[in-house]
């Protein structure tokens, strides 16, 4: 085959390997964040805890450690709905009130949240289902969903075509062999 009709048949391959994965609407996820003051239950602020937001799915997202003014952050959050709780810092979760928010796309929700009960037990409670993320990193889909995922998609189609032709090697000039009368 010549060298352009190769290219061509190259080009397709890659189009039709690639289409699904160039075709995929991606949903609207621009992160959010919430930010605050945490206050005890006199309404002073609240230092050395740790504010946590319970996605639906059950992913709990963790802000660092209130400082002396009881502000706290939590960043990266996908858009839904989330249900707020605090934790002292040996691990004991409080209820907060407010205790539900919702957070839209690329959104910050500002609070005064104030510890509105008892403390549980220290860790996890059984209503803590899920993963629990130390950090406030956004939930991602599976690898190949990813970026990462498909370039390794991309990549693994071309090489596979690459070698599909390297195989298929059917030139019309056949080498003369020197042994050969």
């Amino acid at each position: 085959m010549r060298l352009r009709h190769r290219l061509t048949a190259a080009s397709v391959i890659f189009l039709v390997l690639a289409a699904p994965i160039l075709a995929q609407q991606r949903p609207l996820r621009t992160p959010g964040e919430i930010r605050g003051v945490l206050l005890d239950a006199e309404g002073l602020p609240a230092e050395g805890h740790q504010v946590g937001a319970r996605s639906a799915a059950g992913d709990l997202f963790l802000s660092p450690r209130t400082g002396r003014d009881g502000a706290f952050v939590l960043t990266g959050l996908p858009p839904g709905e989330y249900r707020l709780v605090a934790f002292t810092p040996d691990g004991a979760e409080l209820p907060l009130s407010p205790g539900d928010v919702k957070l839209g796309p690329g959104k910050t929700a500002r609070l005064e949240l104030r510890v509105s009960g008892e403390a549980g037990p220290p860790g996890r409670t059984a209503d803590d289902v899920g993963r629990v993320r130390a950090g406030t990193r956004s939930g991602q889909g599976s690898f190949w969903t990813t970026r990462s995922g498909r370039i390794v998609l991309i990549g693994g189609g071309i090489v596979a075509a690459a070698l599909i032709y390297s195989a298929v090697d059917d030139d019309e000039t056949r080498a003369v062999s020197p042994a050969t009368p």
